[in-house]
């Protein structure tokens, strides 16, 4: 095998396929990318064998055949080499590679041991931008916690109905639902799949502003086409807990509050915010928010700004890491907070934005009482 990629190629490729490499394996062949050359493209392909990624790229072929390389090593050399054309040998058992002067020796493994790429027969597909999906993508992937001992909240939930996509992420504080329009679909009208957090983050990373997607649903997998880049999946299997009973539906209040002022009381009032609970207490009253934090073996925080709100006076407390991540996945300028009772879910959305709401659960005032002194008798 002798290969020849222009140095922008062989970046993009291996930025797309490295990250799904699990170097914690107990296949070693997993901690390789395999690289196969033919016919003037050459694929580039990973797997942990729960999440699998392939991208093709141009490349000058004079001598096709496969080879996989060390993931990790390859990306960090990939990413110091000289902006010029980088050739691949394989000689017996190691991987030459040149450019401008420099090589690389690098040990490979039989490519007959990679797994072979999973084939999913769909059931549903849906071509929607990929801009929407990237942006469906942000607005959830924060909700999925990164540890849980109910697996169904470890991928985010989608959910088809026609040609309607409903997209959902809990971890039982917070909760994010976005709503969008495919293109087209074919297939079945109706179906569902948990998504790993993984395979998000990475699908996520690698969408773009132009193009479409084709998500590909089968019977235990799910495929994103990009085009020049795919990613097969497993799901995550498991019922998906009835997200529709944790939203409200009516609420005895609603502020309209300017999103980036907010977002400005948060970030100071979270310097000074308990480490345990990471509470920030807004209070309502006429024409105005008030917001203070205290860390009783620190200090405390007050700050406010004006808004219009004719109610009776309002108190509700939350996590203010949970709040600011709220924020940065809403994209208008002014934003509602849907409450009820102190200690009922809140809803914030944009405003004049039917398709897009997260839910927080507030922190009780009780939890915020100042902890009593130990005297000594």
């Amino acid at each position: 095998m002798k290969v020849v990629f222009k140095r922008a190629d062989l970046t993009l490729a291996t930025n797309v396929v490295h990250n799904v490499v699990n170097l914690q394996s107990s296949l070693p062949i997993l901690g390789n990318i395999l690289i196969r050359a033919d016919g003037g493209k050459a694929l580039f392909m990973a797997s942990d064998l729960e999440s699998n990624v392939r991208c093709e790229i141009a490349a000058e072929i004079e001598q096709p055949g496969a080879v996989t390389v060390p993931a990790r090593t390859f990306a960090d050399m990939v990413r110091v080499l000289p902006d010029a054309d980088i050739s691949l040998d394989l000689e017996e058992s190691r991987v030459r590679v040149r450019c401008e002067g420099l090589s690389y020796d690098l040990v490979t493994m039989d490519p007959e041991d990679f797994p072979a790429w999973p084939e999913v027969k769909a059931k549903t597909t849906l071509e929607l931008p990929q801009k929407t999906l990237g942006r469906v993508i942000e607005q959830i992937i924060f909700a999925i916690p990164v540890k849980d001992p109910r697996r169904v909240l470890l991928g985010g939930y989608f959910d088809v109905h026609d040609r309607a996509l409903k997209c959902v992420a809990t971890d039982g504080k917070k909760l994010a639902f976005v709503q969008c329009e495919a293109d087209s679909r074919t297939g079945q009208e109706k179906i569902s799949a948990i998504i790993p957090h993984k395979t998000l983050s990475e699908v996520g990373k690698t969408l773009g502003d132009e193009g479409t997607v084709r998500l590909r649903f089968g019977e235990r997998q799910v495929a994103f086409d990009l085009g020049q880049v795919k990613y097969v999946t497993n799901v995550i299997e498991g019922p998906y807990p009835n997200y529709d009973l944790v939203i409200p539906k009516t609420f005895e209040r609603t502020m309209t509050l300017p999103k980036d002022s907010l977002r400005a009381l948060i970030r100071q009032a979270a310097i000074i915010a308990d480490e345990k609970s990471n509470s920030v207490i807004l209070k309502f009253e006429t024409d105005e928010l008030h917001m203070s934090a205290v860390a009783y073996d620190i200090g405390s925080y007050a700050g406010g700004l004006a808004i219009k709100y004719d109610r009776e006076p309002f108190e509700i407390v939350f996590n203010h890491r949970f709040l600011g991540e709220i924020l940065d996945a809403i994209d208008t300028e002014e934003v509602l907070l849907k409450a009820n009772k102190p200690v009922s879910p809140a809803v914030f959305c944009g405003k004049d934005v039917a398709n897009t709401l997260f839910v927080i659960m507030p922190i009780k005032l009780a939890d915020l009482a100042e902890p009593e002194e130990v005297t000594e008798e």
